[in-house]
């Protein structure tokens, strides 16, 4: 069972490299502008991720050439949605304390599907995360 692990593993960070991270990122900030929850400014976009300590939403920048570092991954099949893919990134200035981690930004949850398109980005992000 560890070895398929170990493969599986091997393959995700194979297909979800950070260069593809960061286009796919980009692209999805590019299509999804809204004007309520993703709003452009200049070159950066304003994000707004929900606070799940806080309860609300908060708004973070979020620029093309931010530092995105993959911090885990999961494997998700969904007997409605079917297979998906979660790579869970912080978007920021990335510290490893302890056991936990903090970064400046926030956190984005990119979800692909089977075919690993990428699907939707959620954004969040946790007190404790916070530096």
């Amino acid at each position: 069972m560890l070895q398929h692990f170990e493969v599986i593993q091997h393959i995700l960070k194979e297909t979800f490299e950070i260069d593809k991270m960061k286009s796919d990122l980009i692209e999805y900030l590019s299509l999804k502008e809204d004007g309520l929850n993703l709003i452009k400014v200049g070159a950066k976009y304003e994000v707004w991720a929900y606070n799940n300590s806080l309860q609300k939403k908060e708004p973070y920048i979020v620029s093309p050439n931010e530092k995105l570092t993959i911090y885990t991954y999961r494997v998700v099949d969904d007997l409605q949605a079917g297979f998906q893919c979660h790579v869970y990134i912080a978007i920021g200035n990335y510290q490893k304390v302890d056991h936990l981690f903090t970064t400046d930004k926030c956190i984005a949850i990119f979800k692909y599907d089977g075919e690993l398109n990428l699907a939707e980005i959620e954004f969040f992000m946790e007190e404790i995360y916070k530096p």
